[in-house]
Parts: C-alpha cells; structure tokens; sequence
C-alpha cells in the first residue's frame, strides 16, 4: 500500500533534523610563560574545535583579551590554524595585524583576512591567538584569555549547533624585560703615543640574562685634560670573550673626535647592531686614534662610577649597572729623541768629487718609536753659489760614514752661497728609528769640478744646530755642538816642466819625430787630463807637416812604451799655429802622488821644405791642458826643447825590415835595400822594453849600389817575451835614420799567422790565433817606414780570420805590424 505525499514530507523533515552540523569547542592548555619586549608571536590562547557530521567553514574569530596590559605592550595579535596540535609550529596563518593597541579588557574580532578555514565532519584543528609585544612594554604587565568566562566565539558560514566546553586553563601570559648588567673591566693607567690608532680607553663587559638584546649604540663621556685638538676619532668594538682589540670585531667607525674634555658622544652602530644572546656576554670596547700633534701630557678618561657608558637597545632591558672608576687614565707622550754632533775632522775636499761628509748628527730615541720625514740645516763657509752641485743625506744605522747607509734625499740643489739653509724633504722614503734605538743622519756634499780651490763648506752644530721633521711631534733634547771642522775645497795640484831634447834633424816622410815633451807631476790629488794645447813655431810651412799625434809615457819621454791619446790631428798649417788636441783615444788619468811625460810628435810629408824648422818654446808658449777638474798649476816649462832641422831623405831605400825567430835561442834580423848611395853602415839595435836600445851588430853597407841587396844578422841571446829590434842606417857623412822598430815575442808559436793570398789584390787576408780575448791594432808601413792604414781589431781567443780591405793603397810591398805580443813583423806584397 503507497504511502501518501505529505507523510514522506514529515519522514523527509525529520532525517534532516538529525544531521544538522554539530561541534565542540573546547580549551587548549597553555602554560603560564613569561614572554619578552620586542618579541612575536606570542601563543596566548589555544581552543580546539571538532566537528562532528557535516563540515563547517569559519570565517572569524571573537576573543577577550584581558590581563594588566595597556594600550602600548601590545602591536598586532594574529589567528593560526593548525589541523594536529595548539602549535605555531605546522600552523597556518589566518588573520595577520590585528591592531592591539588597546588595554585590558578588550574584544577582539578577527576576521579571517586570509582565508577562511573549512574543517570536515569528523576532522578537527586548533585556532591559536598569538600576539606580538612592543620593544617598550610595560615588564610585569600580564594577558590572559579566561575561556571560562570570556569564551572564543567563531564566525560561521553556516549555523552549527555549537557545544562549549572550554575552561580557565590558558596560563597568564607575563610580559618580561631583559636583564643587562653592565661592568667596567679593569684597565692600567698607561701612555698612549702620539700618531698611534686603537689605544683602548675603556671596555665594559655586558651580561645577559633571560631574554636576548639588540644594542645599535654607545653613549659615552671622555673626560681628562685633552683639547680638541688630541684626538682624531673614536671607535667601538665588541669581543664576545675578552676586553682586547685581538678577536674584536668593529661596532662603530670614524666617530669623530675634536672636542676638548669633558664631552658626552653618542656612537651609532653604523657598521651593524650587536646581539648578544640570552645567557651570553661580550665586551665592548672603546678606542681612540691619537693626533700626531697631540699635546703630551694631556690625558684621556671615562670614569665608570660619575659617567657610566650607557646603550641604545632595540627593545627596553632592565638594566643592572655596576660599572666602576676602574679604567685608568691614558696619557699622551711624545716620544723623547736625543741629538749630538758626531766629531768630523777638518779636512780637504776635492773639486769634482762626491759624498764628502759635511756633518753628522746622532740620535738617540727612548722609550716611543720616531719617524722622520725631513731635515734641515745650514751651511756656512766661503763657499759661492758654483762651488757646491748637489747635496745628499744618508743614514746610517751604526756608524757616521756613508759607508753601510741608505740614501734618504737625493739631489737636493745646493747652487747657493753660504750661508744658506736647507730644508731637504725625504724623497727616497722616511726613516723609522724604534724605541730604544739610534742612527747616524749624514750630510754630504758633491763638489763642483770648477769649484774655487780654498773656498770652505762648515755646518756649525752649536750656533745652526740641524733640526728634523718628524711624523709625530716628539720632545727634542738637541746636545748639538761645534765639533765639526770645516771642509776646505781644494784643487789638485799640477806642476809642468819641459823635458830636454837636443836640437836635431829630423828626416823627410819619417814619423813619429818628438817636437817636445812635458812632465806632469801630480801632487795630493788625482787628475783627469782631456786635452792639450800648444803652439807650433819655426819656420815650417803648411806643406812639411802632414799630421801630429800626442801620446803618453809614464816613465819616460820617449816614444818606446808610450801609449796614443790623440791620432792623426791635422798639421798643414805654416808656423806659428796653435793647436787645441783632444784626446780621443781616451782621456789620461794620473794619480795622486804619480807623474808621467805628453810627448808630441810629428809625421813628416815626403816632400818636406829642407833646411825648414819646428819647434816648441816652453818658456814663451808653454804647453797647457784640459783637465776635468780645475786644478792648481805650477808652470815650470822652459825652452830646453831645441828646433828640429827638415833635413833630406839619405839616399837609401830599405824595402823591408823583419825579425824571424828560428828557434828558441835565437832570432834573424833580414833587411833589404834597393838602392844605396855612400851608405856606410847599419847597426842592428836591440831592447827589451822597447824604451832603451843598446847596438848589438855593425853591419856594413854596400856604399853604392842600384840593385835589390839582402843583408841579414842572427841574434843569439833574446831574452823571453817581447824583443824589440830597429836598424840605425848610417851614411858616410854621419847622417843617419832609424827603420820602424819590430818586436817578436820569444816563446810565441812559430807560424801563428798565416796571410793569404800574398800578393794580394785589395783584400788583405789573414788567420791568427790567439791566446786570449784582445784588442789589437795592425799597421801597415811602406818600404820608407811610413804608416799607411791602421785596423784595430778584437780578438778573441783562439782562431781568428780577419778581412781588411786596403784598396786605396798603391801596388807594392808593405810591412804588416801589430801591437799584439808575439806578432812577427810580416812583409806582403800588393798587386
């Protein structure tokens, strides 16, 4: 039988009826807590709600807030949800910054800005109020939700059946400060150094207790004596294990500090805010960058006790001060520098030299390390503004001698007359001297070479005592006295006198015939000579001279032993001419105390005028020279050089001069001629330093004869090493001339140069060897012993091959010649 309509209506109605949403609320423990200033999300209420048949959605929340708190403890509250447990941990956020700014009691309704929160039949979760405090709160203040009798209440989308089971078990929330207490540590009674960084004027060790703290700053009042002018800035550093710059790390920089005692700073934490956690301590730490001109004496304090250091915090601890007067006061001192004269004979001083010392100054620093930048002093004297080029100044750590010092200043210009005074800035780098330790600061001068001889260079210590730039400003005790002589400049000192020579015939195309010779003598100080001037007289014209050389002799005045210091000057000029030589084969230094001849010669043209004369009066034009310095001459030449006669060329034609070693014990000498008119004789000469000869054989002449003649001498005792041999060819009418003088060398390898071809065309070739690494000139001389081409070579040791191209000679035979020991004088043919 079918039920009617409205009978399954009301069946309809009351199954409904029984499934309406249906859940419980009930109170979640939380423990009575303590919760600190600044902190966030602060769980002060807890309820759970469980929903039964049919899921809900919630949208909001009503809460009573009540406790002792004010309007200024509480910033914002927030909701969480969190589906297992009355935690934040796990929770999600439902309603953020609702405003708290309101005393207790007051209700809140939380809306769920969010999102609102579904939880289905038979499930469950935990809403959770939670509340961030101000930095400032209030300590003690207290919230508190009573679910008792100020039960949480929800917004729904629906309308549940609402079962209310919550209680007084949420634990009074106790707003608490952090507690800070701040000690002075103990800090000596020092001194702090002039220029020196991080010098620690105070540090206080702060302990933390419960609740961690924030500082972002320091205030802090430095007493003492020190004027604005003492300090350049203060620093703060915090070290978390000891009061000490050493594992400190930087808090505040470059605080500036030009303010006289007392002053009050305040130092923001502009390098980052220091946390110290709950149950930690560190120490902060105050320091100061001292002036280099700072006053010594002054001082520099922060007394604990009248003026304790106080913090800026990001929250507001409760502060336990027990700082004391334990820091003791810091004292600036300058470092204390002794200076004295270092004794300094007086003496003389060369033109042209460098380094000589002037004056000394020692100085002694105590107990502070000194820099020093510069140095100032005068010069008294004579001396003119020419006489001085440069000054230096060393220093040297042990001892007044450059010797083992540094150079501190260079090239200071020093073109002033005395008295002048210096200031020498150290551009080479500035001179520490530690704590404890000395040095020597040393003046020096360098001489003009044209300086004036007598003039005086004096720095007098007691009357100009030296005085010193310093990168700190230290106390001077100057013990500065005259016990430095003065230095006198002095030239060297020179005396020329004439070497005698007779009066002579010097013959037509010869070379190297002594036109005059002057000594030189050199007293205490060295000379350096560049050039030569003199004045030929006589009666010769500009056709009997072809060319002049100066050369030098140490030990005496002849050509033999002598060395070139000028070649091939110009001579076609008709007496009287003045010729300026200079020496360019190299200037001629003689030493103090040494002495040595400048012999000039002259090579005659062929077709010389006979009868025609040269000479070199010492007395009316003496020789002069030019020197690298000015030194002082004694002029003692005199006209003891007699004229030298042209005369003609003796009717005699040596083709070629050669010495050739046969053996070891002895030598041929081989010569010929080519035409002979009443020649006499020859005498074979013999020397071993080629200085002096002595005659060792009188060969005679054919007298007449118009034929290719061959003559020859054996020498027998050669000494070992160099021989030197030359022929004096005699005529019937007691003329004579020399042939070129030749050397061999008595244990040189026979055969050690080879030419090739010989004749040659114009390429003159040759193989040599060598001993050693050398330098050597090889002559070439026609049959008349006049030179014709020169090369100078460099050799080097072992075998050597050699190219010389001689093409402006004319065909005929030549004697090959060098300076080399040992070289045979080679006779070669040239087509």
């Amino acid at each position: 039988m079918k039920k009617s309509v409205s009978t399954l209506i009301s069946i309809l109605a009351v199954s409904l009826v029984g499934l309406s949403q249906n859940l419980t609320l009930a109170t979640a423990t939380v423990a009575a807590g303590n919760i600190a200033q600044g902190s966030t999300n602060n769980i002060v209420y807890a309820v759970r709600m469980d929903v039964t048949s049919l899921p809900v959605t919630v949208n909001s929340m009503q809460f009573t807030v009540t406790g002792t708190n004010d309007n200024n403890d509480l910033t914002v509250l927030h909701v969480y949800f969190n589906p297992t447990a009355p935690t934040i941990a796990g929770a999600t956020q439902k309603a953020v910054n609702v405003s708290a700014n309101f005393a207790a009691p007051h209700s809140y309704n939380a809306i769920f800005n969010l999102g609102s929160q579904g939880i289905a039949a038979g499930a469950s979760g935990y809403f959770i109020v939670v509340a961030d405090v101000a930095a400032a709160a209030t300590s003690g203040n207290t919230l508190k939700i009573n679910g008792l009798t100020d039960p949480a209440t929800f917004g729904y989308s629906s309308t549940p059946t609402v079962t209310n089971n919550q209680t007084d078990i949420a634990g009074i929330q106790t707003i608490s400060a952090a507690g800070v207490t701040l000690t002075t540590s103990a800090l000596a009674a020092a001194n702090i150094t002039q220029g020196t960084t991080n010098n620690i004027l105070y540090a206080v060790k702060m302990d933390v207790a419960s609740f961690p703290v924030v500082i972002s700053s320091i205030q802090f009042t430095l007493t003492g004596t020190h004027d604005n002018d003492d300090l350049t800035v203060l620093h703060v550093f915090f070290n978390p294990t000891a009061p000490t710059i050493a594992g400190a790390t930087q808090k505040a920089v470059n605080v500036s500090a030009n303010f006289a005692a007392p002053h009050s700073y305040n130092a923001i934490f502009n390098l980052g805010n220091q946390g110290v956690a709950a149950g930690a301590s560190g120490y902060f730490i105050i320091v100061a960058d001292v002036a280099a001109a700072a006053t010594t004496g002054n001082t520099i304090k922060i007394n604990g006790l009248t003026n304790p250091v106080g913090f800026g915090f990001s929250t507001a601890p409760t502060i336990t001060n027990n700082q004391t007067d334990i820091a003791g006061t810091q004292t600036i001192l300058a470092a204390g520098v002794t200076l004295t004269t270092s004794a300094l004979a007086a003496a003389n001083i060369t033109q042209g030299t460098n380094n000589n010392i002037v004056y000394a100054v020692r100085m002694d620093v105590a107990s502070l390390p000194v820099t020093v930048n510069s140095i100032q002093f005068t010069l008294t004297g004579t001396h003119d503004n020419n006489d001085i080029t440069v000054l230096q100044v060393f220093f040297n750590p042990t001892a007044p001698t450059v010797v083992g010092a540094t150079q501190k200043a260079a090239n200071v210009s020093a073109n002033f007359a005395a008295p002048h005074t210096y200031n020498a800035i150290f551009n080479l780098g500035n001179q520490a001297i530690a704590a404890g330790a000395s040095g020597y600061f040393i003046i020096v001068a360098d001489v003009d070479a044209a300086a004036t001889s007598g003039n005086t260079i004096k720095v007098n210590g007691l009357a100009n005592p030296v005085s010193f730039g310093y990168t700190t400003s230290p106390t001077i005790t100057n013990n500065q006295t005259d016990i430095s002589g003065t230095q006198t400049i002095l030239a060297a000192g020179v005396t020329l006198t004439t070497s005698a020579i007779s009066a002579g015939n010097i013959t037509q195309g010869t070379v190297n015939n002594i036109v005059y010779v002057v000594r030189m003598d050199v007293a205490s100080l060295p000379v350096t000579v560049s050039s030569i001037q003199f004045t030929l007289s006589g009666t010769h014209d500009d056709n009997d001279l072809v060319v002049l050389n100066v050369l030098f002799n140490p030990t005496a005045p002849t050509v033999a032993g002598a060395t070139q210091r000028a070649v091939n000057v110009s001579a076609n000029f008709a007496a009287p001419h003045t010729y300026n030589v200079v020496f360019n084969l190299g200037n001629q230094a003689i030493a103090a105390g040494a002495s040595g001849y400048f012999i000039i010669v002259a090579d005659l043209a062929a077709t010389a005028t006979t009868g025609n004369t040269v000479k070199i009066n010492g007395l009316t034009n003496p020789v002069s020279f030019g020197y690298t310095t000015s030194p002082g001459i004694a002029n003692n030449q005199t006209d003891i050089a007699g004229a030298q006669t042209i005369t003609g060329a003796l009717p005699l034609t040596l083709v070629s001069f050669a010495a050739i070693r046969t053996n070891a014990q002895t030598v041929m000498l081989q010569w010929t001629t080519t035409s002979e008119i009443n020649t006499k004789h020859f005498e074979v000469e013999w020397s071993s330093n080629g200085h002096q000869f002595i005659t060792i054989a009188v060969v005679a002449a054919a007298g007449n004869s118009t034929q290719t003649l061959q003559y020859n001498n054996l020498h027998t005792q050669p000494v070992s090493g160099n021989n030197f041999y030359r022929l004096k060819m005699v005529d019937v009418d007691g003329r004579f001339t020399y042939s070129p003088v030749v050397r061999i060398h008595a244990d040189a390898a026979l055969s050690s140069i080879k030419i090739f071809p010989n004749p040659f065309a114009n390429i003159l070739q040759f193989t040599l060897q060598s001993e050693k690494n050398e330098a050597v000139v090889y002559s070439l001389y026609n049959i008349e012993g006049k030179l014709m081409a020169s090369l100078k070579a460099e050799l080097l040791k072992g075998t050597n091959l050699l190219r010389w191209n001689v093409f402006q000679l004319t065909p005929g035979t030549y004697f090959l010649s060098s300076t080399s020991q040992g070289f045979e004088t080679l006779k070669i043919l040239k087509q």
